[in-house]
C-alpha cells in the first residue's frame, strides 16, 4: 500500500518503499565503483599512450634534422656562389640598364643628403 504525500513544492509524489530505496542506492554505489575504476585505468593507459608517441617523436625529431641540414648545405652553396663571383652579369646589365632609361619622375628628384660626384 503506497500513501501519497505533496513535497515541497505542493506536488504530488508517492513514498519509495525501503525495497525501492534500497535497489536505488545500491545501483548508485554500483555507478560510483565502476566510474571509479574507469578513472582508474585510464591514469594507466596514459603511460601506454606516451610511449606509442615516442617513437613518432623521433621519427618527426629526425625528419626535421635532415631538412635543416640540406637547408644548411643549399645556404651553404649560395655563400660559396656568392664568393667566387661576386658581380654577375645578369645583374650589370639591370643596374645599366635602370641607369641609362631613367623614369620622368626621378629625373627631377634630387637629394640634398648625398654629396655630389661632379
Amino acid at each position: 500500500m503506497q500513501q501519497e504525500d505533496r513535497d515541497e513544492n505542493g506536488l504530488l509524489s508517492s513514498r519509495l518503499s525501503e525495497a525501492r530505496r534500497e535497489s536505488l542506492v545500491g545501483r548508485m554505489d554500483r555507478c560510483r565503483d565502476e566510474q571509479a575504476r574507469t578513472t582508474a585505468e585510464g591514469i594507466e593507459q596514459a603511460p601506454v599512450s606516451a610511449l606509442e608517441t615516442q617513437p613518432r617523436r623521433r621519427k618527426v625529431v629526425g625528419c626535421l634534422l635532415q631538412v635543416y641540414a640540406v637547408q644548411l648545405i643549399l645556404f651553404g652553396l649560395l655563400a660559396w656562389f656568392v664568393h667566387v663571383h661576386p658581380i654577375l652579369p645578369l645583374d650589370v646589365a639591370i643596374t645599366r640598364s635602370f641607369q641609362h632609361n631613367q623614369p620622368s619622375a626621378i629625373q627631377g628628384v634630387h637629394c640634398s643628403c648625398l654629396p655630389s660626384l661632379s
